[in-house]
This record gives C-alpha cells, sequence and structure tokens, in this order.
C-alpha cells in the first residue's frame, strides 16, 4: 500500500516524530506487511524484466559479431597469427614438445572457425614433433601419422630427444657390481619409432639427441636390418646429431640408412671422425652443409675435413686449446661459399692456427662470432689474404683489430654488418674524412653498411660524410655506390635510452633526407632486449 493509501489514523505518524499509540499500530503493521508484498511483486519482476535484458544484450553482441572486423580478416592472416604463437618449441632443431602439441589441440577447441584454421592454412605447425624419452615407448604410430600428414607440403621434422639420466637409468654410467638390473632402454622398446623413421611420412629434418653412444646403438636397434638397396626416407636432408657423453667414437652406422642427407650439425663429445667409417663412405663426399662444435677437433679432423669435397657452407667452432700437437693438413674445399666461425672467448693463438689450414678458393661470406684476442690477429690476416674474394662479412662482438684487417684484405667487400659495440669504436673511425682521403680506394666495393644492437651513442658526422659521398657518387672510377645503410639501436630495458639514441641519429634529419634523395636506403629502427 502506498504513502497515500495509508489510514488517516497513522498519516500524522508518516510526517512526524510522534510515538504511535496502541491504536495506531495494527495500521502500522498493516501497511509494512503491504509493502513488502509490493517489494517483492516489484523484485520478482525486475529480475525476470533484467534476466530479459541480459538475453538481449548478449543477442545484440552475437548480432555486432556478424559486422566484427574480425570476421572480415582472412582465414590466410589467421594462419600467420597462429604461426606466431609462441608454442614450446625449445628443442634442436625447433620442434613441438608434448606441451607445444597439447596448446595447438586446445587452440583448436575455441571454435569451428579457428579449428579449419589450424588444418587447412597453418600447415608449419603439424610439421614438427618432438618424442621425449617418456613418450617413446608408447608413441602411437597412427597419431604420428595423422599429425605430420596435416602438414601437407610443408618440410617434415622429427626430434628425438633422450638427454636427461632419470629418462635413461643405468645406461649413462658403466653398470656397478651391487647395481640394480638395467631396464631396457626405452628407445630400443620403441617399435613405433623404427616404423616411422622406416615407412611413415616422407620427413626432411631428423634430430637425435641422446645422453650416452649406448643409447645411440640402442635406436639403430629400432631400424630395419639393412639390405641391399635399402633406402629410408628419401626426401630427408637434415640431420641434427647430438651425443652428450662418448669414451669413443659413436659410430654412427644408421647413416647408411639415409643416404639422401646433405646437412649435419654435430654436437656433443665427436667430431667428424665418427662419419669416418667404413658403413658410412661416401657420405662425406656427399655433404653440402657441416656443423660441429668445440670438441670435433683432433688430430685427423682436418684430413677428414677435406673429403667433402662437395660442401657448400661450414659451420665451425674454434676452441682455445686444441688438445693436438700433430701435424696439420690443410682442407682444400673448392665449392665452399659460406663459413661461419664461432671463436671460443680467450682463444689464444694455439686454437687461431687452425685457420692457416683451411682453404677456401670460392668463399664469398665470413660470419664470425667472438673474435677478440688481439694474439689471433695475425691468423686472421693471413686468413683475409688467402681469400681476397669476400663480398660479405658480418661479426658479431669482435676486437676492432680484427676490424682492420678485414678492410685492408678484403677488397671486393660489398655487404658489411657489425653487430655489437664492441667493433663499432674501430669502425666510425675509419670512416673520418682524413683517413678515407689517405686511402681513396678504402672499402671501394662497399654497398651496404649495417650496425645492429647498437647499445652506445656513437659519432655519426663522419660516416655521414663518408655515405653521402658513396651515395652521390665518388670521383674515383670503379668505386661503387652505397645502396643501404641500416642501424638498429639496442635497449636493454622497458622505456630506456634506446629511443633517445635514435632521436640523437634523427637530429642528422637533414643529412637523411640526403642520403635518401640519392635512392638509398637509410632505415633506423630500435631493438628492445629483455
Amino acid at each position: 500500500m502506498s504513502c497515500s493509501q495509508q489510514a488517516p489514523s497513522i498519516r500524522h505518524l508518516l510526517t512526524s516524530n510522534d510515538l504511535p499509540t496502541a491504536a495506531d499500530l495494527p495500521g502500522v503493521w498493516r501497511g509494512i506487511g503491504d509493502l513488502e508484498i509490493r517489494i517483492s511483486e516489484v523484485k520478482a519482476t525486475a529480475l525476470y524484466w533484467m534476466s530479459q535484458l541480459r538475453d538481449l544484450e548478449d543477442q545484440l553482441k552475437i548480432h555486432n559479431g556478424i559486422l566484427s572486423v574480425t570476421r572480415r580478416i582472412p582465414a590466410e592472416i589467421w594462419g600467420q597469427i597462429f604461426l606466431a604463437y609462441p608454442f614450446d618449441m625449445s628443442t634442436s632443431p625447433p620442434a613441438l614438445t608434448q606441451f607445444g602439441r597439447q596448446d595447438l589441440v586446445q587452440l583448436m577447441l575455441v571454435c569451428k572457425g579457428w579449428r579449419y584454421v589450424a588444418l587447412y592454412h597453418a600447415h608449419r605447425l603439424w610439421s614438427t614433433v618432438q618424442v621425449e624419452a617418456d613418450e617413446a615407448s608408447r608413441l602411437s604410430y597412427s597419431k604420428a601419422v595423422t599429425w605430420l600428414t596435416r602438414a601437407g607440403n610443408v618440410p617434415r621434422t622429427l626430434a628425438i630427444r633422450l638427454d636427461r639420466r632419470i629418462q635413461c637409468p643405468g645406461l649413462c654410467a658403466p653398470q656397478l657390481a651391487d647395481s640394480p638390473p638395467i631396464r631396457p632402454c626405452i628407445l630400443s622398446k620403441s617399435l613405433s619409432l623404427g616404423k616411422l623413421l622406416s615407412v611413415g611420412p616422407p620427413l626432411h629434418i631428423l634430430g637425435i639427441e641422446t645422453l650416452h653412444r649406448r643409447c645411440m646403438a640402442n635406436f639403430v636397434s629400432t631400424l630395419p636390418r639393412p639390405f641391399p638397396g635399402c633406402k629410408l626416407q628419401p626426401s630427408l636432408r637434415t640431420l641434427y646429431l647430438t651425443v652428450r657423453f662418448a669414451e669413443e667414437n659413436s659410430g654412427y652406422q644408421f647413416l647408411s640408412h639415409f643416404p639422401s642427407i646433405t646437412n649435419i650439425y654435430l654436437a656433443g663429445q665427436r667430431g667428424i671422425d665418427s662419419l669416418n667409417t667404413p658403413l658410412t663412405a661416401g657420405y662425406l663426399e656427399r655433404l653440402t652443409f657441416l656443423s660441429f662444435g668445440r670438441t670435433g677437433w683432433n688430430g685427423g679432423t682436418l684430413h677428414i675435413l677435406s673429403r667433402c669435397q662437395n660442401l657448400q657452407e661450414l659451420s665451425i667452432f674454434l676452441p682455445s686449446v686444441l688438445g693436438f700437437y700433430s701435424t696439420l693438413y690443410t682442407a682444400y674445399l673448392p665449392k665452399v661459399t659460406v663459413l661461419r666461425v664461432k671463436v671460443e672467448v680467450g682463444l689464444r693463438a694455439e686454437g687461431s692456427f687452425i685457420l692457416n689450414h683451411l682453404h677456401f678458393p670460392a668463399l664469398a661470406t665470413i660470419d664470425i662470432t667472438d673474435a677478440r684476442d688481439p694474439s689471433s690477429a695475425l691468423s686472421w690476416k693471413n686468413f683475409f689474404q688467402k681469400h681476397p674474394s669476400v663480398k660479405t662479412f658480418q661479426c658479431r662482438d669482435t676486437d676492432g683489430a680484427f676490424l682492420e684487417a678485414a678492410f685492408d684484405h678484403l677488397p671486393f667487400l660489398a655487404r658489411l654488418v657489425v653487430c655489437g659495440d664492441s667493433a663499432l669504436t674501430r669502425l666510425t673511425q675509419n670512416f673520418t674524412t682524413s683517413r678515407v682521403a689517405q686511402r681513396p680506394r678504402f672499402m671501394a666495393s662497399l654497398e651496404q653498411l649495417e650496425l645492429l644492437k647498437v647499445g652506445q651513442p656513437f659519432e655519426l658526422e663522419d660516416l655521414y660524410e663518408f655515405l653521402l659521398s658513396r651515395a652521390e657518387g665518388h670521383r674515383s672510377a670503379g668505386v661503387a655506390l652505397m645502396k643501404e645503410f641500416r642501424v638498429e639501436f639496442l635497449s636493454r630495458a622497458q622505456g630506456a635510452s634506446c629511443y633517445g639514441k635514435v632521436e640523437k641519429l634523427l637530429r642528422g634529419s637533414l643529412k637523411i633526407v640526403a642520403l635518401r634523395k640519392t635512392g638509398m636506403r637509410v632505415t633506423i629502427t630500435s631493438y628492445l632486449e629483455d
């Protein structure tokens, strides 16, 4: 009952502080009861209409979704977005781990559209599979085939990883008399794995990582026995091979099953001498790419390396101590065009001495990391003198003297990439007007200059003048025109001085404009490092 409907006897109580009498109380209680009933009725009505409102709002969202921008994004673009998702691919070669595969399946469950995109517009997500040791024994051949088949025509990768002691009990150390019985190796029990490698979908990349060479022997036992003409996975081209511990050569006789392999990445305790066995005859001669680490060097390495006469790209690690002192053999590789060298920090002349015994007459690209020790400068100088035809030179964290040797002995250098601050000061000093005037043929073939991960300010005036002179055309005959200049500044913290450095560079904007007017591509970017 509303206030206007209250009995006259209590109206004065609603507008005053008078104390109700005994005669007033029944009317008061009756009014309270009527109001509570009305409130309940209104609440029920309100709940109904609120429910109706929510339903209508939900329907409105669905209808608005019809006009959503995301609906107009082509499936191909969604596919690229899915490919950019940070799936767990923490392997070498990169391959989806068990957790990464679970993430992909969950992604497909979001909606029918996403499932369609994942299946038909993101084939690369299905092209990689990693098999951990605890998965090997229960690996389903049919499921693995279904997964890899979804990759379509994308090259497929299979990574087999058995590198943790807990996964291979008793096999990674000599068995003691009182030790418990050795359980069968997981790899030797995985029939599906052997079947996948023998008759499964075509593979292009195979990665094998084991803790001990005996694990490798057990892996070999899963493969079909060789017979004349046996050729597994004819599409297989690249092999990543790692054996963490090996007191003797690992005996990679299984390579005879895969004669189509031409690219090999070796890591672990043994180098390319493990490939030099009667069962792998002719293998070295077929290689076009080879990479091996610091433990791969011994007295016979250079001799074996010289057999790789079809090698086109070589990646090596120069150790600080060789560990052998026999007469070194000169490896002459006529087809190598790309050389990548990682130098152990603290490299002494002993390790760099290997450079004197490498000869690549067709070498066009050198990529070097961590060449800092001045004692190795002479070896590098001699190496550059033997390979004057190099056109692309990339260096990371190198000593300035090392760069000087490259400038003086690589007359046909067309592209120079310097990464890191170590050599930046020496580099800019070489571009001063006075230094360039003294050497009119200085870097006469240079067309591209890239300075990457620059973490400190540096003087740009002389560099600008050098670039402008090259962009506008040098008076000296035979001097190339500069075509591209790129700088990438590095910041190690969010909002740090990275952008300030870019701003400082842009203060010379008139010269930047002048460079661009000549047709030179000038790129200035910032790189944020976590």
